[in-house]
């Protein structure tokens, strides 16, 4: 009797102590739960800096408007964003890196619809990634409105003027590659014009000012930071902005628009800029970076340096419709392309 009570009163001490044990187990588990998905959460972007790739050297207008984006958005993310410049090949070499690069937020890259997320799809250009498929665009944080300047060594001194130089004068013009904003307006201002030239292409827009300024070569469609000043102080002609507004800091440039009616459609609008991340990259990881990029543009500060670059600033977009925006972008570009034959006019200009 004895034995059986001593045996039921170990069974049921074990039992208690068993279920004690359990308890203790899944009191450790669930708070390791608790902890742990808070901490992955906040994991992105604590592990290190963020790499911003630039697809041109330092001075250009990307460079430009990438330094102010990487110090607003180091403020938002609460982790460094630093500039890497991989200039070269119109772009390729920069993108190149990012579709090898990790997907994992920490290396985005800054492109553009004037470059090779629409342009140079729509062009058809042979690239050593697939822009649809190894890129994911996070946000479109300015738009660039390109202007066309001459050199006051030129004869015209309007759009007007330049159009009917360009039917009897063989004119050569600055880009920063081939297959970049510059060469394909360029080449389109030619042929709207009914003119013939040259593009001479460059490192770097800002590299083919001096021979700009020095009449070596005719005119340049690039971006207001690297011509501003020289329209300002009238070493340059400002031709036309290839925008529905005018520049606020140009004032008494006008629009594509306003200078030349006849111009296609697709000249009287900016260009935008797209950061980028490789594909695969988490969901999680870009949507946050999509809402932090807004969240450093609509900071008054930074507005104002993107604006004062000769930039517009836009209302935020999600991932899906910034998406939606370039998808668009490519179909109206792709039919420009095959309507006007841009594309082997701008094999053409190439030397």
């Amino acid at each position: 009797m004895m034995d059986s009570i001593f045996l039921s009163t170990r069974r049921l001490n074990l039992s208690r102590n068993s279920l004690r044990n359990f308890a203790c187990s899944a009191l450790i588990v669930l708070s390791a739960l608790h902890f742990s998905s808070p901490a992955r959460a906040q994991a992105y972007p604590s592990q290190k800096p963020v790499t911003l790739i630039v697809p041109f050297a330092a001075g250009s207008a990307t460079d430009a408007l990438a330094r102010v984006l990487a110090d607003g958005l180091s403020q938002t993310l609460g982790q460094k964003v630093v500039v890497e410049n991989r200039g070269g090949a119109g772009g390729i070499i920069a993108f190149g890196a990012l579709a090898k690069s990790a997907p994992d937020g920490y290396t985005i890259a800054l492109g553009s619809t004037a470059g090779l997320n629409v342009f140079a799809v729509a062009l058809g250009l042979k690239l050593p990634f697939d822009v649809a498929n190894d890129f994911i665009p996070v946000s479109l944080p300015a738009d660039l409105p390109f202007i066309m300047t001459s050199t006051v060594r030129l004869a015209p001194r309007n759009l007007r003027e330049f159009v009917a130089y360009a039917k009897i004068n063989h004119t050569q013009f600055v880009t920063a590659g081939p297959g970049t904003g510059g060469h394909l307006l360029g080449t389109a201002v030619l042929q709207a014009a009914g003119g013939k030239g040259d593009a001479v292409h460059y490192k770097a827009a800002a590299a083919g000012i001096p021979d700009l300024l020095e009449g070596r070569v005719d005119f340049s469609i690039d971006a207001p930071t690297v011509v501003t000043s020289h329209v300002k102080d009238g070493r340059l002609i400002g031709l036309g902005v290839f925008a529905s507004r005018r520049l606020p800091n140009l004032p008494d440039v006008p629009t594509i628009g306003e200078a030349w009616p006849q111009a296609p459609e697709f000249m009287k609008r900016a260009a935008s800029y797209v950061i980028n991340v490789p594909a695969k990259t988490p969901k999680d990881v870009v949507t946050r970076l999509n809402v932090e990029i807004a969240r450093a543009v609509a900071d008054p500060v930074v507005r104002e340096k993107i604006e004062r670059l000769g930039m517009f600033t836009r209302a935020p977009m999600d991932v899906d419709q910034v998406a939606e925006v370039l998808r668009q972008s490519v179909d109206a570009w792709t039919k420009v392309v095959q309507t006007t034959g841009i594309g082997e006019a701008m094999k053409a200009t190439s030397n």
